[in-house]
Protein backbone atom coordinates (compact mmCIF):
# COMPACT_ATOMS: atom_id res chain seq x y z
CA UNK A 1 0.00 0.00 0.00
CA UNK A 2 2.84 2.12 0.96
CA UNK A 3 4.22 2.05 -2.85
CA UNK A 4 1.00 2.27 -4.58
CA UNK A 5 1.10 5.92 -2.34
CA UNK A 6 4.00 6.87 -3.51
CA UNK A 7 3.28 5.86 -7.44
CA UNK A 8 0.10 8.07 -7.27
CA UNK A 9 1.80 10.89 -5.75
CA UNK A 10 4.65 10.69 -8.15
CA UNK A 11 1.95 12.20 -11.23
CA UNK A 12 0.86 14.98 -9.04
CA UNK A 13 4.78 15.81 -7.95
CA UNK A 14 4.91 16.07 -11.76
CA UNK A 15 2.10 18.37 -12.37
CA UNK A 16 3.14 20.28 -10.11
CA UNK A 17 6.56 21.00 -11.00
CA UNK A 18 5.75 21.61 -14.74
CA UNK A 19 3.15 23.97 -13.60
CA UNK A 20 5.84 25.68 -11.62
CA UNK A 21 8.36 25.11 -14.46
CA UNK A 22 5.46 27.01 -16.83
CA UNK A 23 5.22 30.03 -14.43
CA UNK A 24 8.74 30.76 -13.82
CA UNK A 25 9.23 30.48 -18.02
CA UNK A 26 6.49 32.94 -18.39
CA UNK A 27 8.10 35.04 -15.98
CA UNK A 28 11.55 34.94 -17.15
CA UNK A 29 9.48 35.99 -20.75
CA UNK A 30 7.77 39.06 -19.11
CA UNK A 31 10.85 39.44 -17.23
CA UNK A 32 12.66 40.20 -21.12
CA UNK A 33 9.93 41.67 -21.98
CA UNK A 34 10.29 44.86 -19.29
CA UNK A 35 14.01 44.54 -19.90
CA UNK A 36 13.54 45.28 -23.72
CA UNK A 37 11.09 48.20 -22.43
CA UNK A 38 13.33 49.62 -20.15
CA UNK A 39 16.45 49.01 -21.93
CA UNK A 40 14.64 51.12 -25.02
CA UNK A 41 13.74 54.31 -22.60
CA UNK A 42 16.59 54.45 -20.86
CA UNK A 43 18.52 55.00 -24.19
CA UNK A 44 19.86 51.75 -25.59
CA UNK A 45 22.64 50.76 -25.64
CA UNK A 46 24.66 54.12 -24.33
CA UNK A 47 23.05 53.22 -20.85
CA UNK A 48 24.96 50.44 -19.47
CA UNK A 49 23.28 49.43 -16.86
CA UNK A 50 20.50 48.16 -18.96
CA UNK A 51 22.43 46.91 -21.67
CA UNK A 52 24.03 44.13 -19.11
CA UNK A 53 21.12 43.58 -17.49
CA UNK A 54 19.38 43.04 -20.75
CA UNK A 55 22.16 40.79 -22.08
CA UNK A 56 22.00 38.78 -19.17
CA UNK A 57 18.22 38.22 -19.46
CA UNK A 58 18.34 37.58 -23.30
CA UNK A 59 20.88 34.90 -23.07
CA UNK A 60 18.96 33.27 -20.25
CA UNK A 61 15.46 33.10 -22.02
CA UNK A 62 16.87 32.20 -25.55
CA UNK A 63 18.72 29.28 -23.74
CA UNK A 64 15.36 28.27 -21.77
CA UNK A 65 13.49 28.62 -26.12
CA UNK A 66 16.52 26.64 -27.29
CA UNK A 67 15.66 24.16 -24.81
CA UNK A 68 11.97 23.90 -25.18
CA UNK A 69 11.10 24.60 -28.73
CA UNK A 70 6.90 25.44 -28.03
CA UNK A 71 8.25 28.50 -26.83
CA UNK A 72 10.20 29.69 -30.21
CA UNK A 73 7.08 32.06 -30.74
CA UNK A 74 8.89 33.91 -27.76
CA UNK A 75 12.68 34.61 -29.67
CA UNK A 76 13.50 38.30 -30.11
CA UNK A 77 13.62 39.16 -33.84
CA UNK A 78 17.27 40.05 -33.77
CA UNK A 79 18.04 35.89 -33.53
Amino acid sequence: MRSGNSESSSPAASRSYLADMAKFETTMILLYDWANIWHRQAGGYTASDTSLLLMRVDKFVNEMIDNNPDMECFRGKSR
